[in-house]
C-alpha cells in the first residue's frame, strides 16, 4: 500500500494555458486552497513537442500526483505518463472527445480512442459534470470518478441594488460561444418590443446581430467582471443542443446565481438540474427565449425569489473553496488506493 509522504505532497498541472478560461477556473483559482491542505504545486503549459516535453519534463517528474487538464495526450504520451508518474488524474468539463466543438459536434474518432485509452489508464478523473462523468463510465465501467463544478467565487455578502431603466439583460462569455447568442436574436428583438430592455455583452468582442441594436459592449476584464455581472436583471445562456452543448458546465449561469442575478437558460445538459430544479431560474426550448424574458423582466418579485435562491445554491456546494475540498479529499485518498 502506498503510503503519504513525509514530506509535503508535490501536485504536478499539465495545464491548457494560463490565459486558457477552463485552467483559470478549475485549475489556478484552487491554488491557494491546494497550499493550504499542505500541498506544493508545480504548473506547466501541456508541451505541444518533443523539445516541449524536454523543457517540461524535470518540473513534473518527481511530483506525488500528476493532473493532465483537459487536454488529451496521445496514445504513447499517456502510456508513458503511467509509467513514470506515481498517480496520474485527469480534469475535463467539456465533451473532449469531439473534433468539432461548434456546429455538427462530430466524434473524432482519434480523440475518442485518446479518451478511452487514458480513462483505462488515470487513477481518478474529475469530471464537471454528471453527464461528462456517464461517458467515462461508458468508456471505462471500472474508472474511479468524482464530479467537481467549475466553481466560482463565494457571494458578496450584501446584494448590488439594481435601479436600471431599462432593465439590464446581460451575456458573458467567450467569442468562440456569440454564435448561440446571435442565433436568438429574433426572439431577444421580439421580447425587447414587449419590454424594453438593453442587451449587456461582456466579452472579447462585440456580437454581430443583423438587426438588434439595443446592446452595450463591454470588454472582458477579470478584474470587473463580476462587478458588471451583478448589474444585470437578468442573465441568459442560450446553447445548441448538440453533444458538444450537453457537456457544458453552466458555468456563466454560475457566475449570474453567486451575483443573485435570475437565469434564463437553454434546456440543454445539466441546466435544468443546477438551474431549474434550484429555483434560480427558466431553462427554456429553442423557440421560449421571448416569453421567458418578458415573464421574468416584467415580474421584479419573480427575480428577486430567482436571485436569493440562486445565491443559496452557490453556497451550497458551487463555490470555489468547496471544489477545493473536493479535489484535496480525493487527492489524500489516492495515496491509500
Amino acid at each position: 500500500m502506498k503510503s503519504v509522504p513525509e514530506k509535503p505532497a508535490k501536485i504536478a498541472f499539465l495545464i491548457q494555458g494560463h490565459d486558457a478560461p477552463s485552467t483559470r477556473v478549475r485549475i489556478l483559482n484552487l491554488l491557494p486552497h491546494f497550499h493550504d491542505a499542505g500541498f506544493s504545486t508545480a504548473v506547466e503549459v501541456y508541451p505541444n513537442s518533443l523539445r516541449g516535453w524536454f523543457a517540461v519534463w524535470p518540473r513534473v517528474r518527481g511530483a506525488d500526483i500528476l493532473v493532465v487538464q483537459k487536454r488529451l495526450p496521445s496514445l504513447l504520451e499517456a502510456k508513458f505518463l503511467r509509467w513514470r508518474m506515481k498517480r496520474l488524474v485527469f480534469d475535463f468539463d467539456d465533451s473532449v472527445w469531439l473534433r468539432n466543438r461548434q456546429g455538427d459536434a462530430r466524434v473524432s474518432n482519434k480523440l475518442r480512442r485518446r479518451f478511452a485509452h487514458l480513462m483505462r489508464r488515470v487513477d481518478l478523473a474529475i469530471c464537471g459534470n454528471s453527464i461528462l462523468e456517464a461517458r467515462v463510465r461508458a468508456t471505462c465501467a471500472e474508472a474511479r470518478t468524482l464530479i467537481v463544478p467549475s466553481a466560482v467565487p463565494a457571494p458578496d455578502a450584501e446584494l448590488v441594488s439594481r435601479k436600471n431603466s431599462p432593465l439590464r439583460v446581460g451575456w458573458v462569455g467567450t467569442a468562440i460561444n456569440l454564435p448561440y447568442l446571435v442565433a436568438i436574436e429574433r426572439q431577444l428583438a421580439a421580447a425587447h418590443a414587449r419590454t424594453p430592455f438593453e442587451l449587456v455583452v461582456i466579452c472579447s468582442e462585440p456580437p454581430k446581430f443583423a438587426e438588434f441594436r439595443a446592446v452595450r459592449f463591454v470588454k472582458w476584464s477579470e478584474r470587473t467582471e463580476y462587478e458588471e455581472i451583478s448589474r444585470f436583471d437578468a442573465g441568459i445562456m442560450p446553447l445548441a443542443d448538440n453533444e458538444h452543448s450537453r457537456g457544458k458546465c453552466a458555468y456563466k449561469a454560475l457566475q449570474y446565481m453567486r451575483c443573485g442575478v435570475p437565469v434564463i437558460a437553454s434546456d440543454v445538459g445539466v441546466n435544468r438540474e443546477w438551474i431549474a430544479q434550484r429555483g434560480a431560474g427558466l431553462v427554456v426550448q429553442e423557440d421560449g427565449w421571448c416569453e421567458a424574458l418578458v415573464s421574468v423582466l416584467s415580474d421584479e418579485r419573480m427575480r428577486a425569489q430567482f436571485g436569493a435562491a440562486g445565491i443559496a445554491a452557490v453556497r451550497n456546494g458551487f463555490r470555489i473553496e468547496d471544489a477545493a475540498r473536493q479535489c484535496v479529499e480525493a487527492f489524500r485518498g489516492l495515496f491509500g488506493a
